[in-house]
């Protein structure tokens, strides 16, 4: 139990009180032994409480007067300015008078040295005492605030107005940031107790601005400007969400011409015609449409609104749009834009995003097999997900898939290193391959579908692929296949190499993925990773590995992306360490295929070589004129700089 304390004066009374009570004893005791008289008596008990009162009044002005002095004065105490000490001819008070002045003096130091530091990182700090009416700013929180003046204590009332000038304004949870009003993010961290209030303000402008950068190189596909599908796909489920939405049209586009104009005019105009058609579609983000490119040639839209009957003029509008356009290539041909369509309304058809690009996507490919020679129309086909789901049940059990397959080249000696298989579905209901995919995932029969493209691919290598060249076959990462399954495959395995190409490594169960790289190990497979985005991969996984392929998106214009640039070196010093290859996918331009050679990438893969196609032994399989003479012309190089250095 805490006691309480009493003042000085009190002290002194209960002091000067026994003193007086001890003398008035002994003078009682001295009387009743030398019997002296009454007014004897008297006279010496009213000098006992004399002596008392003079010692009260002694001890009061000699200890008690610098004592009440120094406690006025420490409660006086101030950070704002040196502390005022009054001089006593006490030596313990003049001890402790001078211990409170080095306590400040130090305790100066010290906040000195902690604001100089916060200073020296470009940080705003405040400070509070409660019951102050003064707050400390160092001179930056001013300058971030925009209010003049130099570090030091500002009026309280001033304090708040520029505290609420920051914490008023727009606050962003994403960046953990305010916006000023010049467009300036700033970062608060405050912390408050009982008996104090101190922040942080950082200007994180340029981190904010980074970030956006960053963002922009994730979100937004460099060739169009538009969103790319996975940011399209965050977006739109947002909207989607919204409760308020009455109506709305997930539009799919899918281009018909791409690939000729490609192969007849080269990528540069094929990149010319999509920044075309970008501009087209992205007329809608007038009315609040959301526009992405989903994949090479094919775009996503989606309108919202209070009513169908608001959106379907729209989506005409575009169509005529597309219809009347056409672009000039290499000043000379004229090509006409021509491209299919398939429309999904909510929520008649679908009432999420998934469902309604199955049904667009649905649409869209029965538009074009049924069309194929119509420049946009608008069918609207009664396509149901049971019916797509039927589909692939049937492609399953009757095993009706087929591959095509796209050369990887060796840059060492400009030959054929490997093929990679493509699995192709022709069917009018179901007729991509990833749609085909997400399908089966959802019923669940991924397992069908590994072991059917294993038995398929293997087959399709044995017929067409020179059994010298590596086959690449695609392979879900979280499906393992039974030893009985794979011992049957591995008695029907032809003469050549195959690699597993593992997609999806980032979304995989390491445990599941470790067990299935050593399983097929054991059947004499080499393994790669594919679509890897960075070099985080763990240890125990990264040595069991014999290639890593980097995503397309690190690859695609690496020649002037650093970001995409550091990114690849990370990968090439996991491969050296690792002691495995690294495949470059995706390569469609001269300067891509220069920058990776530099940088001593051997195998590379992409449109810029050649195209994937469903018999690789053909003639027109092999790698383009243009690519193979740019290759020679490096290797010549590269030999006669070895000649000369040996020369010398």
């Amino acid at each position: 139990m805490k006691k309480k304390s009493l003042p000085l004066p009190v002290c002194l009374a209960i002091i000067s009180f026994s003193v007086a009570l001890f003398f008035a004893a002994a003078i009682i005791a001295l009387f009743f032994i030398f019997r002296f008289k009454a007014i004897v008596l008297a006279l010496l008990l009213a000098a006992a409480g004399l002596a008392g009162a003079i010692f009260f009044i002694a001890g009061k002005m000699t200890i008690g007067k610098p004592l009440k002095n120094l406690d006025l004065e420490c409660r006086a105490l101030s950070l704002f300015e040196r502390p005022k000490m009054s001089l006593s001819r006490l030596r313990e008070v003049r001890i402790i008078n001078r211990a409170v002045r080095d306590l400040w003096l130090q305790s100066q130091k010290i906040t000195t040295c902690l604001f100089e530091t916060i200073d020296s990182h470009s940080a705003g700090f405040f400070y509070h005492l409660k019951n102050e009416d003064k707050v400390y700013c160092n001179q930056k929180f001013r300058e971030i605030c925009d209010e003049a003046g130099p570090t030091g204590f500002i009026e309280l009332p001033r304090f708040n107005r520029i505290y609420r000038k920051v914490t008023d304004l727009y606050y962003d949870s994403k960046y953990r940031a305010y916006l000023l009003d010049d467009f300036r993010w700033v970062r608060l961290y405050t912390h408050r107790q009982r008996n104090y209030f101190f922040g942080l303000l950082y200007d994180i402008t340029e981190e904010v601005n980074q970030i956006r950068e960053i963002e922009k190189e994730r979100d937004i596909d460099p060739l169009t400007g538009l969103y790319n599908r996975f940011a399209f796909e965050q977006l739109a489920r947002h909207i989607l969400s919204d409760a308020s939405i009455k109506a709305a049209a997930v539009i799919m586009w899918d281009i018909d011409k791409l690939k000729n104009i490609n192969d007849t005019y080269g990528h540069d105009n094929g990149d010319r015609y999509l920044r075309k058609f970008a501009e087209i579609l992205k007329s809608l983000e007038d009315y609040g449409g959301l526009i992405s490119r989903r994949s090479g040639d094919e775009f996503l839209a989606l309108i919202y609104g209070e009513e169908r009957d608001q959106i379907q003029p729209l989506i005409d509008e575009i169509n005529r749009a597309i219809d009347g356009s056409s672009i000039l290539i290499d000043d000379s041909a004229v090509e006409k834009m021509r491209a299919s369509c398939g429309v999904a309304w909510y929520p008649e058809n679908g009432v999420t995003l998934g469902d309604l690009i199955n049904y667009a996507d649905n649409a869209l490919y029965e538009n074009k097999y049924r069309l194929s020679d119509e420049t946009v129309k608008m069918i609207r086909v009664d396509i149901s997900i049971e019916n797509c789901r039927r589909t692939v049940k049937e492609i399953i059990e009757k095993k009706d898939i087929h591959f095509a397959f796209q050369p990887i080249v060796n840059a060492e000696n400009a030959r054929i290193f490997g093929y990679e298989s493509f699995m192709r579905t022709y069917d009018n209901v179901v007729a991509s391959s990833e749609r085909f995919i997400e399908l089966a995932r959802e019923q669940a029969k991924l397992h069908l579908v590994e072991e059917m493209v294993f038995e398929k691919c293997l087959a399709s290598a044995a017929s067409y692929v020179n059994p010298k060249k590596r086959v690449f076959i695609h392979s879900f990462p979280n499906i393992i296949l039974p030893d009985l399954t794979l011992e049957k495959l591995f008695s029907k395995m032809p003469d050549h190499k195959f690699v597993v190409e593992i997609n999806d490594y980032h979304g995989a169960d390491k445990e599941i993925l470790i067990s299935k790289i050593k399983s097929l190990k054991s059947y004499n497979f080499e393994i790669c990773l594919d679509n890897i985005e960075s070099a985080q991969i763990a240890d125990d996984v990264a040595g069991l590995i014999d290639f890593i392929k980097p995503s397309m998106n690190i690859i695609r214009n690496i020649n002037i992306n650093s970001i995409n640039q550091a990114k690849l070196r990370e990968i090439l010093r996991l491969a050296r360490k690792k002691n495995c290859k690294v495949i470059a996918p995706g390569i469609e331009t001269y300067e891509e295929f220069k920058y990776l050679i530099s940088k001593r990438v051997v195998y590379l893969q992409g449109y810029y070589f050649a195209g994937p196609i469903a018999v690789p032994l053909a003639k027109r399989h092999q790698i383009s004129k243009n690519a193979l003479d740019k290759m020679k012309a490096i290797i010549n190089r590269k030999k006669n700089k070895r000649l000369a250095g040996k020369n010398n």
